[in-house]
C-alpha cells in the first residue's frame, strides 16, 4: 500500500470518525485529539502537508483495520512514519466505511500493552483517571482488556465526555487590569525562554500565585506588593487596559482565592500584586537558581 492510499484512507476516517483512542490503563493528557484540545479536522490539515514517508507497512489487525502514525514537524513540514505494531502504538485509525458507535457488552479485539499482544475486549463504563492524576472522566465507554481488566480503547463517541471533564478540571481568571502588566507578564516570559509563546505567561503566573500562597510569610507581603506595583505602574485615567484571561488548575485558582481573603485585594489587585512580584525576580533582579527552574518548566511544556 502506497503513502498516497494510507494517507487518503486516514484522512478519511478522520473526517467520518471512524478512529478510536489507545490508551495504556489511563488517559494520557498528552494525547491532544482523545481529550479535544485538537480537532480531526486539524489533524486532517497537517496529514495534507505532508509530503513523505520514513517507512510504510501495511496496517495491522484492529477490530477492522488499524494503522499507527505519528509525526515530526521539521521547518513547517511534517513527515509521517507508519510503524508496525511491534514497534509503536500511539493513534489508532479505523478503516470503517460508516460512523461506529459501540455500545455496553460489545465484544471486540485490541492490542494491549500490559499483555503485550491481541487481546479479547468488552466495551463497559468506567470512571477513568487522567494520568497526571488531577481528575478523571465519568462514566465514559471505554474497552476494557478481558485478560487483566485494564483499559485499552477509548472510541471516538468518548471524546467528547473526556474533554468536557477537562474543562471541568480548569477554572477561569479574568481580570482587566493596565496594558503594562501584560507587558510585564510577556517581558518576563521572553527573559525564561525566548522561544516561549505568549501562553507561558499562564504557567508563570500560576507558578507564583502557587508559591506565594504556599508560604505563610509570603501572605503578608501581598497588599505590600500590590501598594508597590501602583506607585510603579500608576493608573491614570485613560490609561490602556487589556484583558486577562486564563485557564488555571483548580488548586491554582484556590490559591488565588486564600491570597484574595487574606489580603482583602480583589482578583485584579492580587495578580498586580503577583505580577510585581514576577518583575522584581525575573527582570529587574534576576534570581539565576529561579530562572533555571523556570527554564526547565518551559523545556517540558514547550
Amino acid at each position: 500500500m502506497g503513502f498516497s492510499s494510507v494517507k487518503q484512507e486516514v484522512i478519511e476516517a478522520l473526517l467520518s470518525g471512524d478512529y478510536g483512542h489507545e490508551v495504556r490503563g489511563d488517559i494520557e493528557i498528552k494525547n491532544l485529539l482523545s481529550t479535544g484540545a485538537v480537532t480531526a479536522a486539524a489533524v486532517v490539515d497537517i496529514i495534507k502537508r505532508s509530503r513523505g514517508v520514513t517507512t510504510l507497512v501495511h496496517p495491522i489487525i484492529w477490530l477492522q483495520k488499524l494503522m499507527c502514525m505519528s509525526s515530526r514537524e521539521r521547518g513547517g513540514t511534517s513527515s509521517f512514519t507508519f510503524w508496525s505494531h511491534r514497534r509503536c502504538l500511539s493513534v489508532f485509525i479505523s478503516d470503517l466505511r460508516i460512523m461506529r458507535f459501540f455500545i455496553e457488552n460489545e465484544k471486540g479485539r485490541a492490542l494491549c500493552h500490559s499483555c503485550g499482544g491481541l487481546v479479547a475486549t468488552t466495551f463497559k463504563r468506567r470512571d477513568v483517571p487522567f494520568s497526571d492524576s488531577k481528575g478523571f472522566a465519568q462514566n465514559i465507554l471505554v474497552g476494557v482488556c478481558d485478560q487483566c481488566d485494564q483499559v485499552v480503547v477509548i472510541p471516538a463517541q468518548s471524546t467528547p465526555a473526556i474533554r468536557d471533564a477537562r474543562h471541568k478540571g480548569v477554572k477561569p481568571i479574568e481580570a482587566s487590569l493596565p496594558a503594562i502588566y501584560l507587558d510585564v507578564l510577556d517581558l518576563a516570559a521572553f527573559t525564561v525562554d525566548n522561544r516561549a509563546s505568549t501562553d507561558f505567561r499562564r504557567y508563570l503566573l500560576s507558578y507564583f500565585v502557587h508559591k506565594t500562597a504556599q508560604k505563610e510569610d509570603q501572605l503578608g507581603q501581598v497588599v505590600e506588593r500590590y501598594e508597590m506595583a501602583i506607585r510603579l505602574f500608576p493608573e491614570k485615567r485613560g490609561v490602556a487596559r487589556r484583558r486577562l484571561s486564563l485557564k488555571v488548575p483548580q488548586a491554582v485558582s484556590d490559591d488565588l482565592r486564600l491570597l484574595c481573603e487574606s489580603s482583602h485585594l480583589n482578583t485584579s489587585n492580587v495578580i498586580k500584586s503577583v505580577v510585581f512580584d514576577i518583575q522584581s525576580q525575573i527582570i529587574e533582579s534576576p534570581k539565576q537558581p529561579l530562572l533555571r527552574e523556570l527554564r526547565s518548566f518551559a523545556a517540558v511544556l514547550g
